[in-house]
């Protein structure tokens, strides 16, 4: 609340000018009149990984008392805030937010009552948030049957199939990588198809559960087409590896993998491959089994695989993903490195050839 605000507590940025020095932080910038009011905006948080603020206000619209928002943006370009809604903010006093970074679980602090355990508001309590309930997603890899390798360059088709069995598709879209994702909504069936030039088509099926949040998807393996097959390019050959065969899956499949093996093998980009692409290596080991429960926090970044150490034969690196874009390969290994792998780092491959580790 210092002078020249915009009235009561405002939020400010200050700069660490010597990251060795934790005396060298520069003025204090006031945020602007787009996140500070003429009320009380507190307890500030900022999301690296997202480029979101964080903060609560009782000036901008709310609920009552103190209610959390988030800004789009960084300093000097930040959009207007937004509520966060119920549950999380209340007619009581909601603020500290705090967010466990790549696990969608946060804590903020309240005031607000609690059924029959707390019907006043004079005490605050930490309250546990999940941001991720009630959300479904698709998210698998395809790959090429013969050589196993990621196959980038599918087209995928979402197909939404009602209780009278109608059909309506709600998503097409091709991936340059192997991997594809698609949001999806609890209690519902899906049919996905996928295509590529060159390749038999293969589709499969899945059921959302009806709440909570999961993941779904099965690893489809496309076989090549010869000049015998070219006329059967409408047939809908199993999904291979899809575990249960044809039919609605009740439950969420683990994040797409090949088939366990302990032998290992190189990753090999997609067609037309990119000059440049990144993985993140997580380990190395002796044995490489991609069902290991260890792999489990980062299984849902992507491709899973391991390949060889040139001159070693008692060692294979293990590496998980698959990134053309620079930016999203240093902010997923920020999430790896918080998910139990504190030593990965990014690799970098040119036109499918490990060039060796980088620092973005």
């Amino acid at each position: 609340d210092r002078p020249g605000g915009g009235g009561g507590m405002d939020l400010y940025v200050s700069t660490q000018i010597d990251p060795a020095n934790p005396f060298s932080f520069g003025q204090p910038t006031n945020l602007g009149s787009t996140i500070n009011t003429v009320s009380d905006e507190i307890t500030p948080t900022y999301d690296t990984e997202k480029g979101v603020l964080y903060f609560s206000s009782n000036g901008h619209p709310g609920f009552g008392g103190q209610d959390v928002f988030r800004a789009e943006g960084s300093f000097g370009s930040y959009q207007a805030p937004k509520n966060l809604g119920q549950p999380v903010n209340s007619a009581a006093d909601d603020y500290g937010l705090s967010i466990v970074p790549g696990t969608g679980t946060g804590y903020i602090t309240s005031n607000r009552t609690f059924g029959n355990d707390k019907i006043k508001t004079t005490e605050t309590d930490i309250f546990a948030l999940n941001f991720r309930a009630g959300r479904a997603k698709l998210k698998a890899t395809v790959y090429d049957n013969t050589t196993g390798s990621e196959l980038g360059g599918a087209e995928v088709a979402l197909v939404a199939i009602s209780p009278e069995g109608r059909a309506t598709e709600i998503g097409r879209r091709s991936f340059p990588t192997g991997v594809y994702t698609f949001d999806l909504t609890p209690g519902n069936k899906y049919r996905v198809s996928i295509r590529r030039e060159g390749y038999q088509g293969a589709e499969y099926q899945v059921e959302t559960n009806t709440s909570g949040s999961a993941l779904y998807g099965q690893p489809v393996f496309l076989r090549r087409q010869s000049a015998n097959n070219n006329q059967n390019q409408g047939a809908r050959p199993p999904v291979q590896g899809a575990g249960q065969g044809p039919g609605f899956s009740s439950v969420p499949t683990p994040e797409s993998t090949p088939p366990p093996s302990t032998a290992p093998n190189p990753p090999t980009a997609p067609a037309a491959a990119p000059a440049e692409a990144f993985r993140i290596q997580i380990s190395a080991t002796s044995r490489f089994v991609p069902t290991d429960g260890r792999y489990e926090a980062v299984r849902s970044i992507g491709d899973l695989r391991s390949e060889a150490i040139p001159g070693r034969t008692d060692l294979v690196r293990v590496t998980v993903g698959y990134f053309t874009d620079p930016a999203e390969a240093k902010t997923t290994l920020r999430q790896v490195q918080t998910s139990g792998f504190d030593t990965a780092f990014i690799v970098r491959y040119d036109k499918g050839v490990r060039y060796g580790k980088v620092r973005l």
